[in-house]
């Protein structure tokens, strides 16, 4: 089962957390790489769209490895749109 974020990125549904009771869902491209939340990575789209999920297109990097290349990103946040 997925489902879109209002930002248009999808997440999968991957069950429910035995601690929590909560669900548990993941982004589509950290799942397509085998990563699990809180690791630490992060997973760079190198054409910068955020919607291309094509392993080809994704780059698994440290958050200092990205914000090299990404300055965007630096405090961990996803870019502002203009005009908000």
């Amino acid at each position: 089962m997925t489902k879109k974020m209002m930002d248009g990125r999808e997440q999968v549904y991957k069950g429910i957390d035995p601690k929590t009771g909560k669900e548990i869902w993941e982004y589509t491209y950290r799942d397509k790489l085998g990563l699990k939340k809180g690791d630490g990575k992060i997973v760079h789209h190198k054409d910068e769209n955020d919607k291309n999920n094509a392993r080809s297109n994704l780059q698994v990097m440290t958050p200092e490895q990205h914000n090299k290349i990404d300055p965007r990103h630096h405090l961990g946040g996803r870019p502002k749109k203009k005009g908000k």
